[in-house]
């Protein structure tokens, strides 16, 4: 599941979550059966897949997922970068697919995140200023200021 769809779990699911679901799929595959530069890939898979957060009662996606879409840009699980390689030690391409495509959704947060700050910005700004406190002008005898001059 998308980290969108897994912190608003009452939204529908977009296109949008799809592909990031897909991203989820692809990465899966990819630590369990091509090569990497990961000793155990165990503890990755557990931290980035398995399992939720939760905070005030709500659920969230795993840590690790939010981080890596929204801040790292690549996979990295503590301080090593997951690289893919080919059999004979050559880079693989898919380090490449999830680099853009990570990128794709990180820009998708951070419009996502601008949409929702300029709403609160603009929800502020249509509140409507305290008036002061008005007199009927009704209540007023203009008669006595007349007659006080």
């Amino acid at each position: 599941m998308s980290a969108h769809i897994l912190e608003h779990l009452g939204f529908p699911v977009a296109i949008a979550d799809e592909l990031e679901a897909f991203l989820h799929v692809l990465l899966y595959n990819a630590v369990r059966f091509l090569l990497h530069n990961y000793l155990t890939i165990t503890p990755f898979i557990r931290k980035y897949f398995d399992g939720y957060d939760e905070m005030n009662g709500r659920m969230f996606s795993p840590e690790l997922k939010r981080v890596i879409i929204r801040l790292h840009g690549v996979v990295r699980y503590g301080e090593q970068e997951l690289e893919f390689e080919c059999p004979g030690g050559a880079r693989h391409p898919i380090n490449d697919v999830f680099r853009d495509l990570i990128l794709l959704f990180q820009n998708l947060y951070a419009f996502e995140d601008y949409q929702k700050a300029k709403a609160q910005w603009e929800a502020r700004r249509a509140r409507p200023l305290p008036q002061a406190a008005s007199v009927p002008l009704d209540d007023y005898d203009f008669d006595d200021m007349d007659e006080a001059e």
